[in-house]
């Protein structure tokens, strides 16, 4: 029966919605607290998570109205994460906050913004792609019998523990980047570029775990 089932969602939907209410108080709570001991981590937390109450909120909310404004909320504490994740230099809670900016646009159907939420990104792309050739400068040294030293090898190191944070981390947003380019075809030359990178990540994975 659709009216049974359509009850039972709603039912459901309202008491996620309690659920979610709660979670909001206790971040709210900690956003406050490390607002007050000046934890930039724990500001980037709270504030990301808060997002997301607002965005799941948001994406079964039927008024118009109300909808875009649990948007701007969720908008709203995705870039203070991002501000304050950047500032710290934190690149797991910078990719949450992309994320959530990327899905805030989706559920929007706005995509205008999505050009500086690229150019953020395309930040850490070149990073990767940086971090990949000076690695390979340092192999291509080492295998050919330059003078190496220990310094080297602890710079190789550092610079491979770096590498697969970035590649770790930059996964955190291939589904929505995957639901965009289901959505638009504005930034397809982006996804693109950015698939590009997490293949040659995920194929360096398997070479050296391969070695």
């Amino acid at each position: 029966d659709i009216k049974l089932l359509s009850a039972e969602r709603e039912k459901d939907e309202k008491k996620k919605n309690e659920l979610r209410k709660g979670a909001e108080e206790h971040y709210q709570e900690n956003l406050r607290l490390s607002r007050n001991s000046g934890d930039k981590q724990g500001i980037a937390m709270m504030t990301s998570k808060l997002g997301e109450i607002k965005l799941e909120i948001a994406k079964n909310e039927q008024d118009a109205d109300l909808k875009k404004e649990l948007l701007d909320e969720a908008e709203s504490y995705y870039n203070e994460s991002l501000m304050v994740a950047e500032d710290q230099n934190n690149i797991l809670s910078i990719m949450f906050a992309l994320k959530g900016l990327f899905d805030c646009t989706i559920v929007s159907s706005s995509y205008d913004s999505c050009e500086r939420l690229f150019q953020i990104l395309n930040k850490y792309l070149e990073s990767y792609k940086s971090l990949r050739e000076t690695i390979s400068e340092l192999e291509k040294k080492i295998e050919s019998g330059q003078a190496f030293d220990d310094k080297d090898v602890k710079k190789l190191n550092e610079l491979n523990n770096d590498l697969n944070n970035l590649s770790g981390t930059l996964l955190i947003l291939e589904e929505s980047l995957k639901e965009l380019l289901n959505k638009t075809d504005r930034y397809n030359e982006e996804i693109e570029n950015y698939s590009n990178i997490i293949k040659q990540s995920e194929s360096s994975k398997g070479a050296q775990n391969e070695s």
